[in-house]
């Protein structure tokens, strides 16, 4: 069964990411912070250097998981896993003040392939086969 994590967004413009297991509120700064991170020491880079991007790597992994550990639960009950990040309505809010419409649409370019733990990257992985797919609408135009 595949584990879905959905970026939900409130009316009072707060963040909240729900899965099988429960939901939980995010903290708009941390998440501020997250998307900085990335822009700042991934996007921008002309080549890769492997330990920073094992160190990014865990930090999403750990802010995904959060404290409930779910990332480490759906990952442990499983031979094949597939994750779902649904960002559709985050990707697709209006009306939002310039600070939330950021990290709203932040979240989707977040590079949640680097998602990393003890055993390495989840996506070269050789015990467990996880799939990561981003859920987008396409706007009609």
């Amino acid at each position: 069964m595949p584990l879905n994590f959905t970026f939900a967004l409130s009316q009072q413009q707060t963040f909240e990411l729900r899965c099988n297991y429960g939901s939980r509120r995010l903290d708009k700064t941390e998440l501020a912070a997250l998307i900085d991170l990335c822009e700042q020491n991934y996007y921008p880079r002309r080549t890769d250097n492997l330990h920073d991007l094992e160190q990014l790597g865990r930090r999403l992994y750990q802010w995904l998981d959060g404290k409930e550990g779910w990332l480490r639960r759906a990952l442990n009950e499983a031979d094949e896993q597939t994750i779902l990040l649904d960002l559709i309505q985050t990707s697709e809010a209006q009306g939002l003040n310039p600070e939330t419409e950021r990290v709203a649409l932040g979240l989707g370019h977040l590079p949640w392939e680097l998602l990393h733990t003890v055993g390495g990257f989840l996506l070269e992985r050789e015990d467990i086969s996880v799939l990561l797919v981003r859920c987008v609408q396409q706007r009609q135009t």
